[in-house]
């Protein structure tokens, strides 16, 4: 991993979390009594940064008396460039293109897929069904507007639209794979995940001991949505061997936040979204961020959570008409990382 932020030297989903299987250094020399400080990303027009966002997750889920464990890995790389400056110490307009793709899935459903954009063996299967969504991400580009802090501006996401409707045009006509997708790459949903990959910074200048919050709600299929509430805590400023990095702790506390997503309108297509019953039962996570104070720029951070989920298909008691509801307990683990490249 760098340990340091420079330029890059070159320019730089399916990332859809399946309901009930998906809701991603320097040696430490601290200083004692240190002054607060300003801690602030360094959006200079031009620059250039590169990114892997990493989300593996674990689903444990006890079906029937039967114990299944499901994994999916998605890895995604992206390259910011800065283009202009809203203002001096305002919004900087970011263009983000998403690089390459890496999947690894073993569901019950499609059993196990393994894909990466960057193996020339496997750009050979790219127009293989199962592969086409992911492989139509590639290339895509967005642009948002993003604070020092990190905050990316409401409403100002632009390109989404068109990577959305590419990669549902190669899903095929599965209502509830089409819709979880959708949600997934909605505006919120991705304004969401950037704002929980970058915005890790306190909002006036702080010294070791100082702690901060910031929530972040995220669509989610059926349930509506979840709100994590990111309780940050600066742990040290500490010189490592290419310069001064900030060391951040965390913790995140997850709750329902059911107004983040409409419910589906029903159709005759979607039985199995319609019968689809999820409880969301608990959940939270730790991890720690390690931020460049020279280079003004994320190093590395680790989110490690766990959720309980409770769901139900079908009616919740048997009739003439049906044996009543399936019932799955699902336990998720699920490790985020993002990580600066060379």
């Amino acid at each position: 991993m760098p340990t340091h932020c420079r330029a890059a030297s070159r320019p730089a989903l399916r990332p859809v979390l399946w309901l009930g299987l998906a809701l991603a250094l320097a040696g430490p020399a601290a200083a004692a009594d240190a002054a607060p400080e300003l801690l602030a990303w360094r959006l200079v027009p031009g620059r250039e940064l590169r990114y892997r966002f990493t989300s593996d997750q674990l689903s444990h889920q006890q079906l029937e008396g039967r114990q299944f464990t499901t994994r999916q890995l998605h890895s995604l790389v992206w390259t910011m460039r800065v283009q202009e400056l809203e203002a001096p110490e305002g919004p900087a307009i970011v263009r983000l293109r998403y690089d390459a793709v890496k999947v690894e899935l073993d569901l019950m459903s499609t059993g196990r897929l393994r894909w990466d954009s960057t193996d020339p063996e496997d750009l050979k299967r790219q127009k293989d069904p199962t592969i086409r969504p992911y492989a139509a991400l590639v290339g895509g580009e967005l642009g948002f507007a993003m604070r020092p802090d990190g905050s990316v501006l409401e409403g100002s996401l632009v390109g989404l639209a068109a990577i959305r409707e590419r990669v549902l045009q190669e899903l095929g006509d599965g209502p509830f794979a089409r819709h979880t997708l959708g949600v997934a790459l909605s505006d919120a949903a991705v304004r969401s995940e950037l704002e929980r990959a970058f915005r890790v910074l306190p909002p006036e200048p702080a010294a070791p001991g100082a702690s901060w919050r910031h929530r972040v709600v995220r669509p989610v299929p059926v349930l509506g949505g979840l709100a994590f509430d990111q309780d940050f805590r600066l742990a040290a400023f500490e010189q490592g061997p290419a310069g001064r990095l900030a060391r951040i702790e965390l913790v995140s506390a997850i709750a329902p936040a059911p107004g983040a997503l409409p419910p589906p309108e029903p159709t005759p297509q979607d039985a199995f979204l319609q019968a689809l019953a999820v409880e969301f039962q608990g959940g939270g996570g730790q991890g720690e961020v390690l931020f460049s104070l020279d280079a003004g720029c994320l190093l590395r951070s680790t989110l490690r959570s766990r959720m309980k989920l409770a769901s139900r298909i079908g009616e919740p008691v048997a009739s003439a008409d049906g044996p009543g509801a399936t019932r799955v307990a699902t336990e998720v683990e699920q490790t985020i990382t993002v990580e600066l490249l060379p």
